[in-house]
């Protein structure tokens, strides 16, 4: 409960300030369960679920300026012997980015990772990830986000929206079976000098000055069908069923 970080870049006297109100993290394993068999084609996973909570997030630039404020974000992932799921919620985000304010940490970034990129990693193998074979749902709810960017001399612009929300289901009985639902509302992309401001979503049909795209609402759900054994055979083309 109430911790500080602070990042410091002395060479240039900037730094970082990150508070937190709150951080639970927990973590269980069970082991003497059943675990849930054929998560991957060589192997099984033990019973297990981990929770993240963070409350009252705010990161200060040098200048303390507001970049990040987050109100709260709750992460968590189960596994059970049925299946695999994990949810994201995210109430209330603000970001502020400034070019200016973050130019050095960008550039000092860059020369990391140009270090990093030497001859010895360009020559180790890519390694390829396990295909999980396991049913897996996922969730995230996330609302209220402003976004405001300022490049430069350009004129800022802002994107927020009130809500989003994705569903996902992956499941494989005798068929590989994924849906998945994407919910939008009220999704407003501002441009000008004023545009970090939020404000109230307005009547529809009603244009105000600033605002260079406004999506009321958007709804998109599809869904993909295929028999087990038929990628195998080279009919995956024209045997699965795509329905948007």
């Amino acid at each position: 409960e109430i911790t500080s970080v602070v990042l410091s870049m002395n060479s240039q006297k900037r730094h970082l300030n990150w508070t937190l109100k709150l951080l639970h993290f927990l973590y269980h394993r069970d082991e003497d369960q059943l675990p849930l068999r054929s998560f991957t084609a060589n192997s099984d996973m033990a019973q297990m679920s981990t929770e993240l909570i963070l409350k009252d997030g705010l990161l200060l630039s040098q200048s303390r300026q507001r970049i990040v404020c987050l109100s709260s974000l709750k992460a968590n992932v189960q596994v059970t012997t049925i299946d695999l799921s994990a949810s994201l919620v995210l109430n209330t985000c603000i970001i502020h980015y400034r070019h200016q304010e973050f130019s050095h940490w960008l550039h000092m970034l860059a020369l990391e990772t140009q270090e990093s990129s030497s001859s010895v990693f360009k020559q180790r193998k890519k390694r390829t990830f396990p295909q999980i074979l396991a049913p897996i749902i996922f969730s995230t709810s996330i609302s209220n986000v402003n976004v405001s960017v300022q490049l430069g001399d350009t004129p800022p612009f802002a994107l927020g929206f009130n809500s989003i929300s994705l569903d996902y289901q992956h499941l494989r009985p005798q068929s590989i079976h994924q849906r998945g639902v994407l919910t939008v509302d009220h999704l407003c992309w501002r441009v000008g000098s004023d545009s970090h401001i939020q404000r109230a979503p307005h009547p529809p049909n009603m244009h105000v000055w600033g605002e260079a795209l406004v999506l009321d609402s958007f709804t998109l759900q599809g869904s993909y069908n295929q028999p087990l054994g038929l990628s195998t055979l080279g009919l995956s083309s024209t045997q699965s069923d795509t329905l948007f």
